[in-house]
């Protein structure tokens, strides 16, 4: 198993990752990488051999895996109120200009922008060619879409040159995220709380309703799961409203409610 951590460690994708995850969470590379492996290992126990096996061979889904790995982490990390109002100043923006090229683009905003990415670009090579290049830099993108230098260099101006033209577009879709946002996580949590006052609600219905969304990498339930108060997420999930788990049970709900009408709030406001 120690073999095959460090072979997934030696991946050019795991290091990027795991060093915007140190960055992100003001922590060494290594101690980042150890974060990181020990995640994924978690989650893919049962088959991290072949998991690993995909990403030597470069497999898209299990390279994309590992970046949505990295955001579970930061999500739970930043879901403590006291450290996520340490980067609300920073992560807040009207609109994300990267008309002045994607390298403009600050850390704090790739998330947004690859969100946005289907809405402003057509092309579906184009979509992906993006998302690599913010996500990942230039010479994993190269890599993984086979492309030479020229032929990089070639798409990325003509990327940075619709980004140009299309500035207002870009503007207009980025501005009407957050209230996109909002609705959607209004939604998870309007659902979580019908079931809670369903007349045949069960723990286990609830425990298997957030299994299902925290596999999907849901990020209302990350945000729910990183509450101060609760200690031990993952047992939250799988054992849900068991004596165990019951008093960080109760925060999960308490923070549901006050989530939905905080948000609610703000969108009759809006």
């Amino acid at each position: 198993m120690d073999n095959l951590i460090r072979i997934l460690e030696a991946q050019r994708v795991f290091i990027t990752n795991s060093h915007q995850l140190a960055n992100s969470l003001s922590i060494k590379d290594e101690d980042a990488a150890h974060l990181l492996a020990t995640e994924i290992y978690t989650i893919r126990r049962a088959d991290f051999k072949e998991f690993v096996a995909r990403v030597v061979e470069r497999d898209k889904n299990a390279l994309w895996r590992i970046t949505f790995t990295k955001r579970d982490i930061i999500r739970r990390h930043f879901g403590d109120k006291k450290n996520q109002a340490k980067v609300t100043d920073a992560s807040q923006t009207s609109y994300i200009d990267f008309a002045k090229g994607v390298n403009f683009v600050r850390d704090n905003e790739i998330d947004k922008v690859i969100e946005i990415i289907p809405k402003v670009f057509t092309n579906s090579n184009t979509q992906e060619f993006v998302a690599w290049v913010l996500e990942f830099g230039a010479t994993e993108t190269m890599t993984v879409l086979d492309m030479s230098q020229r032929q990089f260099n070639l798409k990325l101006r003509d990327v940075e040159r619709y980004c140009r033209k299309k500035r207002q577009k870009f503007v207009g879709v980025a501005k009407s995220r957050e209230e996109q946002e909002m609705m959607e996580k209004r939604k998870v949590l309007s659902e979580i709380i019908n079931m809670i006052e369903g007349d045949a609600y069960s723990d286990e219905a609830m425990s298997k309703a957030i299994v299902n969304l925290h596999r999907q990498g849901n990020p209302t339930i990350e945000q729910l799961l990183g509450t101060a108060g609760i200690s031990t997420p993952l047992k939250v999930v799988s054992q849900f409203g068991q004596p165990n788990v019951l008093r960080q049970s109760y925060i999960f709900i308490n923070e549901a409610y006050k989530q939905y009408n905080k948000i609610s709030r703000k969108l009759v406001k809006a």
